[in-house]
């Protein structure tokens, strides 16, 4: 397609959807109708698992809207996989399509994740390796990260409105945790001016809103090694940095996020008792099939120590 005389470049939107993101699709849709970037192909691949009157449902609603190039049911059982291994299955196939078709970039647009109908055009126009908006999530923060793995942070509480939980001393509610090593608001903030450029060079961007060029997708799958309960995100970010690609926040555009919640997912449990290989690494098999007391105490030495 060209306009005013220039080839654009052609923009794969690669989704991923349950029936747990059944409220944000017709939203979603319409957002994505709206646009105004013309060259945008959506392709959709659906995983509840053990049901698939969804896919039944979603299909009927794909069908109103023109731009939607794939919908693809994936059938996922949780008993021989996990969650975040299901992920990475289905982000494949659709890298696949993808890879397959004559697309430039790779738009990772989440159903949950609102933007407005001019900001595609920001993140083309920006031409880097990979770039997004800073979408917020867990404690409102930015999904922006400064480096890999996790760190020990003592961060702020906030209820579901985001207003800070205070001690009845009037101090800040806090607690420790490991978590993944993100700017705040106001680290990017003061970049921003410090700099004055609303680019800033970072470790990584949420996939959540995430542009990439086809030179990264062709290079980099997304991957969940034998001994990594979670994180297909993470170990990608790390890949991708480790083959020489950049990835930058484009500051024009803070998207709305409304996490829709991992709680009814098979296997979100027992990922999250296994959180701390993102943090430790590829460990040991031994290690790897521990009960969650016996890790949780592998946790509290490994803080000591």
């Amino acid at each position: 397609m060209e306009l005013n005389g220039k080839r654009l470049k052609s923009i794969f939107i690669g989704l991923l959807v349950s029936k747990r993101h059944e409220k944000f699709m017709e939203e979603y849709l319409e957002m994505c109708k709206n646009f105004t970037y013309p060259s945008l192909s959506l392709n959709i691949i659906e995983n509840t698992p053990h049901d698939r009157k969804y896919f039944q449902k979603l299909k009927k609603l794909c069908s109103k809207y023109d731009f939607i190039d794939n919908l693809i049911r994936y059938e996922w059982k949780p008993k021989e996989k996990l969650c975040f291994e299901m992920i990475a299955d289905c982000k494949n196939i659709l890298r696949e399509k993808f890879l397959d078709g004559n697309y430039d970039l790779y738009f990772s647009l989440d159903a949950d994740t609102t933007i407005p109908p001019n900001s595609i055009e920001y993140l083309v126009e920006d031409n880097k390796d990979n770039v997004g908006f800073p979408t917020p999530i867990t404690n409102f923060e930015p999904c922006v990260l400064k480096q890999g793995g996790g760190v020990k942070k003592n961060i702020i509480i906030r209820d579901i409105n985001g207003s800070t939980k205070l001690r009845d001393n009037g101090e800040p509610l806090t607690k420790s945790i490991w978590t993944l090593d993100l700017y705040s608001w106001y680290e990017l903030i003061a970049m921003t001016k410090d700099d004055n450029s609303y680019l800033q060079r970072v470790y990584a961007v949420c996939n959540g809103c995430l542009m990439s060029k086809r030179k990264v997708i062709k290079k980099v799958k997304w991957e969940v090694p034998r001994n990594f309960a979670i994180g297909e995100d993470i170990i990608w970010y790390e890949n991708v940095n480790q083959k020489g690609f950049e990835f930058w926040v484009d500051m024009r555009t803070i998207p709305i996020h409304r996490p829709v919640g991992w709680e009814m997912i098979p296997t979100w449990i027992k990922s999250q008792n296994q959180k701390i290989y993102t943090i430790f690494g590829n460990l040991p098999d031994e290690i790897f099939e521990m009960n969650p007391s016996e890790l949780k105490e592998l946790i509290k030495s490994s803080i000591r120590a």
